[in-house]
């Protein structure tokens, strides 16, 4: 008769080694049962983890798949990250992971990736200072997770997704509640859409990064809502900028940048609606922004005096207390408010 190894049970189809439980639910172990779980596998596998809670930090350095199948949590005790990946072709699927370690200096997450590309997808983090930080990291996926940092002060929290040096790579269909920022630096050719950011620093926030789509995202409450800085050709389109109302309180604001595409979104009840700073900041280069909606900010449009070459077009600002203005004296008369026969509405 056949009887289950003592935490595990091995079954080989199609050349997939799937690894189930033996154990009763909800049991708690260290995280040292996982690792030996780890050890056995073959690059390539995918490990059905024994649903219950593990304890400790965990490092993954094969090419493997680990799936929780929603019944398991990682639990780092509050020290250090709680799951590092050292190696590419890593996917972590449908997992719990609480209580990073708090101290900034070391920057704890989560999901700390060193390599790429991996999938991390269907994830709840919670009680981590950051929440899932790519670094040098290229063609990932970071989907369909669930991300609360630690409730500390803004100041002091961590990014709730940050990807760093990451080229190529996809950011979709999360939600981030209370952490620092969603943040991108030195990274190209990604694709971010239908994220939800909430109660953050910036919702979305952009560093020396490049060639990027951002479509369908919905930032609500926080201090901004994008920020792009120094970041070029980059299109924004369909998202949703709303009640973003910190010291600054802008649903999008640039600075310094290029060939920006802002295109259908709409901008609602933030202390400023868009601020534009010195964008584009390269001779030849355009800004283009129409058929936005700007509408319930107490400024919809603000922008420095040394701002240029933008087309304003087809956009709609509505009741906004104040709808455009210089942050500084000057006037907005290097931009063109008309394309191809099209203005603006204005409501007042």
């Amino acid at each position: 008769m056949f009887r289950p190894l003592p935490f595990m049970l091995v079954v080989l189809m199609a050349s997939v080694s799937t690894v189930a439980a033996s154990q009763p639910a909800n049991q708690t172990r260290p995280m040292g049962v996982l690792d030996e779980l780890i050890a056995g596998a073959e690059p390539g596998d995918v490990l059905l983890v024994p649903s219950g809670v593990f304890e400790g930090n965990l490092v993954i350095r094969k090419p493997i798949t680990l799936d929780g199948a929603d019944a398991v949590t990682l639990d780092g005790l509050g020290e250090g990250s709680v799951v590092v990946i050292e190696s590419p072709g890593v996917t972590l699927r449908s997992i719990a992971i609480r209580n990073s370690g708090a101290d900034v200096t070391g920057e704890p997450a989560g999901v700390r990736v060193e390599t790429g590309p991996v999938v991390i997808e269907h994830v709840t983090i919670s009680e981590t200072l950051f929440g899932i930080d790519l670094r040098e990291s290229p063609g990932s996926v970071v989907r369909h997770n669930t991300i609360e940092c630690k409730d500390l002060e803004p100041g002091r929290r961590g990014d709730g997704i940050r990807l760093w040096w990451s080229h190529d790579c996809v950011v979709e269909d999360n939600s981030v509640d209370g952490s620092r920022d969603m943040v991108f630096w030195y990274s190209e050719n990604l694709r971010i859409s239908r994220n939800t950011v909430t109660r953050s620093r910036y919702g979305l926030h952009f560093m020396y990064s490049h060639d990027t789509v951002l479509s369908e995202n919905d930032l609500a409450g926080n201090s901004v809502g994008v920020y792009l800085m120094y970041s070029n050709r980059i299109t924004l389109t369909g998202n949703r900028m709303r009640n973003n109302r910190g010291a600054s309180g802008y649903g999008i604001g640039l600075k310094d940048c290029d060939e920006i595409v802002i295109r259908g979104n709409a901008l609602l009840s933030n202390r400023v609606g868009m601020y534009i700073d010195n964008s584009p900041s390269s001779i030849g280069s355009t800004g283009v922004v129409e058929s936005n909606i700007i509408a319930f900010n107490e400024i919809g449009l603000l922008a420095t005096p040394n701002t240029h070459d933008n087309v304003f077009a087809g956009n709609a600002f509505m009741e906004n207390e104040e709808q455009a203005a210089t942050h500084g004296r000057g006037r907005l008369t290097s931009n063109t408010f008309a394309s191809d026969g099209e203005g603006n509405y204005w409501s007042d």
